[in-house]
C-alpha cells in the first residue's frame, strides 16, 4: 500500500506515511501478542501522477505487513528492517529507533507530459532509512531520514518531522492524524523540481535551480475499524502543499496534492 504512496510523495511515508497497523496500536489483541503478526488486504489509491501534477491515477493495490516479535518487520512503506533500540521513559512514554531498506516508487517519466520531452526519467529509488518515534500517551512525535542509494533515482536525502494524535472513537474506530513537514537536499529537489543546463538545452524549459530546504508540508489522517475479529476497513487521507523552490518550479502544475486510500484488511 504505502509503496504506492511513496510514489505520490513521491516518497510515498509519503514521506511521510504510517503503516496500516499503526492506527490500531492502542488495542492489542491476543493474536498481536504472538511472535508473528501478519495481516494483508486489498484497496484502491487515488494519487497524483507525479509531484505537482493536476492529473490523478486510480490504482487497485494489495497491501500488508509482517512483524516478528515486535522487532523485525516487512511492509511496503518501511521495507525490510528492524528496531534496534527501545527506551521506556516512564508510564506512557517510549522512544524507539529503527532502520530499514526500502524501494520507493517515486518515478517521473518523460511521457507524463508532452513538454517533459528532453528532461529524462527519474526512476524509483533504493533507500536506506533511519527513523524514530517518541510516544507520549496518545501523542506521537516521529522523525525519519531516507537516503537514495541508486544513481538512476533521486539520489538525495530527505527528512520528515511529524506530530500525531490517536484516539479510539465510538468504541470501534481508531483514528490517528496530524501535521508533517519534509526537508530535502538539493539532489532530491533537483531531480524532481529542477531543470539542469543540459535539460534546458534539450527541452522547452529554462534552467531552474532547486536548492535544499523544506519542500512540503501537510496533514494526514487514517481511520481503521474491525467489524469482525479479523476483517476491517482502512481509510487514509493526506493533503500536502509544496514549499519554497519546489513550489516555484516550472515543472509543476499545482502546489497542492491530495492522496486517498481505502481498503479492506484481514488479520491472520
Amino acid at each position: 500500500m504505502f509503496l504506492l504512496l511513496t510514489a505520490t510523495l513521491p516518497e510515498a511515508r509519503a514521506q511521510d506515511m504510517p503503516a496500516p497497523e499503526a492506527a490500531g496500536e492502542q488495542h492489542k489483541t491476543a493474536l498481536e501478542k504472538k511472535d508473528w503478526r501478519i495481516f494483508g488486504g486489498v484497496g484502491t489509491v487515488i494519487s497524483p501522477k507525479y509531484p505537482g501534477s493536476k492529473s490523478y491515477n486510480f490504482t487497485p493495490i494489495p497491501f500488508g505487513e509482517i512483524r516478528y516479535k515486535g522487532r523485525f518487520f516487512l511492509n511496503p512503506y518501511y521495507g525490510l528492517g528492524a528496531r534496534f533500540a527501545r527506551f521506556e521513559l516512564g508510564e506512557g512514554h517510549e522512544l524507539s529507533l529503527s532502520t530499514s531498506f526500502r524501494y520507493a516508487f517515486g518515478s517521473r517519466e518523460e511521457d507524463e507530459r508532452a513538454d517533459f520531452a528532453g528532461l529524462g526519467d527519474v526512476d524509483g529509488s533504493v533507500e536506506w532509512m533511519v527513523f524514530g518515534d517518541y510516544q507520549l500517551g496518545d501523542f506521537n512525535v516521529g522523525m525519519e531520514f531516507s537516503q537514495g542509494l541508486n544513481s538512476s533515482g533521486h539520489g538525495g536525502l530527505r527528512g520528515t518531522l511529524s506530530f500525531e494524535y490517536g484516539r479510539r472513537l465510538f468504541k470501534f474506530y481508531d483514528v490517528q492524524g496530524g501535521p508533517f513537514i519534509t526537508w530535502a537536499d538539493n539532489k532530491y529537489t533537483r531531480a524532481y523540481f529542477g531543470v539542469t543546463e543540459e535539460q534546458a538545452a534539450a527541452s522547452s524549459f529554462d534552467q531552474y535551480e532547486a536548492g535544499a530546504g523544506f519542500h512540503k508540508a501537510g496533514f494526514k489522517v487514517n481511520v481503521i475499524t474491525f467489524f469482525t475479529p479479523r476483517i476491517g476497513v482502512y481509510v487514509l487521507g493526506l493533503y500536502s502543499h509544496l514549499l519554497n523552490d519546489a513550489a516555484h518550479s516550472p515543472l509543476i502544475e499545482t502546489r497542492d496534492e491530495a492522496t486517498v486510500l481505502a481498503g479492506i484488511a484481514y488479520k491472520f
